[in-house]
């Protein structure tokens, strides 16, 4: 069982693979949050506020939230989730 650091950890791990895939397809954030929230009002923002940003500590992270990043940037969540809990474990 996870305490609250591993979960935070955790966290940063999923964030850090979504944010290296977005790099690697050289999606803006406005075109990733359009593609993975695109029904909400400020896609874009909502993309910002999982990572963090402006000095504010990122929000925690959903899994629902997890998966449509993951689809939108043609990612498997369960490989990513199966990594990042390896890598917690390291």
């Amino acid at each position: 069982m996870m305490n609250f650091e591993d979960m935070a950890r955790l966290d940063a791990i999923l964030i850090k693979a979504i944010q290296d895939a977005q790099e690697a397809s050289n999606r803006t954030d406005q075109l990733l949050g359009q593609q993975a929230f695109g029904w909400m009002k400020s896609p874009k923002m909502k993309l910002q506020a999982i990572r963090g940003f402006g000095g504010k500590k990122p929000q925690q992270l959903r899994l629902t939230d997890f998966i449509n990043l993951c689809e939108a940037l043609g990612l498997s969540w369960q490989e990513e989730v199966k990594k990042a809990m390896k890598a917690l474990k390291a």
